[in-house]
């Protein structure tokens, strides 16, 4: 695997994982003092939600390999999703690419 992609995916997925959080403080300002909690928390809990939700079936639906409108459950909990390797012929590891993917469906 190469070092460099791997770092490069690092620092763009942490970066959008930032996004959520600064989102919810805009948000947060933009509303009356009183309303800045539900308002802030109605932008980081979809942070949990979509990152649970991803683990157990996304990652398997949009990549899980030929069905019928899309992929299978061949990859349900992440498995077979491999740590080290690259079953997609990437510079960087199936588990990062997850990661990555899965910023984007926060």
């Amino acid at each position: 695997m190469d070092t460099g992609s791997t770092a490069f995916i690092l620092i763009c997925s942490a970066m959008v994982c930032l996004m959520t959080p600064a989102l919810a403080f805009f948000y947060g300002g933009l509303g009356r003092r009183k309303n800045v909690i539900n308002t802030m928390m109605m932008s980081v809990l979809p942070l949990a939600i979509a990152s649970l939700l991803w683990v157990v079936a996304g990652y398997s639906l949009s990549f899980g390999g030929q069905g019928y409108f899309f992929g299978n459950i061949s990859h349900l909990f992440l498995h077979g999703v491999s740590e080290t390797t690259s079953s997609r012929g990437l510079a960087i590891t199936d588990l990062l690419f997850s990661a990555f993917q899965m910023m984007f469906s926060i």
